[in-house]
């Protein structure tokens, strides 16, 4: 099956990779991208389905929640990087110390766990969102 970068493929690649911090259910992104010029949620659906196919972007989502989300994960950077996520806001970002991602990493091949990078997630409560759990009512 031959494949097409449709104008609208084009569109919302351009989305995630101004946002790549940054998760969206299918409706934002509807909303988002209908600012500029409407476009159809079933064009949506099929490129993220494609996208994610192409690993381009990781699905997940929140507990507690039927809803998904979407997070760009497509640079080249990305698919040999850890990825952590929070288990409260859903974000998914990386392990800003490399000598920590690869203590984790050696640990890992030390108890013989061969490591798919791209898509290994290790979650908890960020940073932000822990404090919000621990914080003491007022």
């Amino acid at each position: 099956m031959k494949k097409y970068d449709t104008a609208q493929r084009k569109q919302l690649l351009a989305f995630f990779e101004a946002h790549c911090h940054e998760q969206f259910s299918i409706d934002e992104i509807v909303a988002a991208l209908s600012e500029k010029e409407p476009i159809e949620r079933s064009v949506v659906y099929r490129n993220v389905d494609r996208m994610l196919r192409e690993g381009l972007l990781h699905k997940s989502a929140r507990e507690n929640s039927r809803k998904f989300y979407y997070q760009y994960v497509g640079s080249s950077q990305c698919h040999k990087r850890l990825h952590l996520q929070c288990t409260e806001c859903g974000r998914i970002f990386h392990i800003e110390n490399q000598a920590d991602e690869e203590q984790i990493k050696q640990v890992l091949r030390n108890n013989g766990l061969l490591l798919d990078e791209q898509k290994t997630v290790l979650m908890g409560p960020c940073r932000r969102c822990g404090e919000h759990l621990h914080k003491p009512p007022e």
